[in-house]
């Protein structure tokens, strides 16, 4: 079986790859963008010790098809025939991912729309002209979700993320725990720091404050 070009790097350092399928075959993910995966598509993981030892992770979002759930199997086979079986292998779907996977992401993990079908694509927007709501959730690990940009979309119990070009906001509803602002507020940081490349605000608002940019 040929070696996937991909391949050449795998498992060569310690740390986390992350690769999605796209057109059935293999694109890497930039690592400013790890812990960010579209609700169309299927990925692979390969998290690396200094052992080393090795845990290779599929996931499948909740509207990813079938041929891309299929070429992540046969990618996966490959790998660990390529890692010499080593690899501790799992599969994870969208919402239910293992404690395992759940801790490679600092700042936690966000859900995007669409998918490579949809012509989405991995790429770093430092141009900060990205418009965005993010629903904040979870108490161990938190998870964000993209929903629709408009006040039906928020509610008291929860923390948001509103990214309105150089501005992210932190929106906290007002029955929401400290827990979760303190982790959204991490989140908000990952954002300016991995994804925009320090090059954005962020500024704290309360349901009920929300400024005239917010409003509008």
């Amino acid at each position: 079986m040929p070696q996937h070009k991909e391949f050449d790097t795998a498992g060569k350092k310690p740390g986390l790859q992350v690769w999605r399928i796209e057109k059935m075959d293999l694109a890497p993910v930039p690592p400013e963008l790890h812990g960010n995966f579209y609700t169309g598509d299927s990925y692979i993981l390969l998290h690396t010790t200094s052992a080393p030892s090795y845990n290779v992770h599929s996931w499948f979002g909740d509207e990813t098809s079938q041929d891309e759930r299929g070429a992540a199997a046969i990618f996966m086979i490959q790998l660990d025939d390529f890692l010499h079986g080593a690899p501790i292998q799992f599969t994870e779907f969208q919402n239910q991912e293992s404690n395992s996977f759940l801790s490679y992401f600092k700042y936690g993990i966000t859900y995007k729309k669409g998918g490579v079908a949809s012509g989405f694509k991995h790429t770093m927007t430092n141009e900060l002209d990205t418009q965005r709501l993010l629903h904040v959730k979870g108490r161990r690990v938190i998870k964000a979700s993209e929903v629709a940009m408009n006040w039906s979309s928020f509610n008291r119990g929860d923390c948001f993320i509103i990214q309105l070009k150089e501005c992210i906001y932190h929106w906290a509803g007002s029955e929401c725990n400290m827990f979760e602002r303190l982790k959204t507020i991490e989140m908000a940081i990952g954002i300016r720091d991995n994804e925009l490349h320090c090059r954005a605000r962020i500024k704290m608002i309360d349901e009920g404050s929300e400024p005239e940019a917010v409003i509008q």
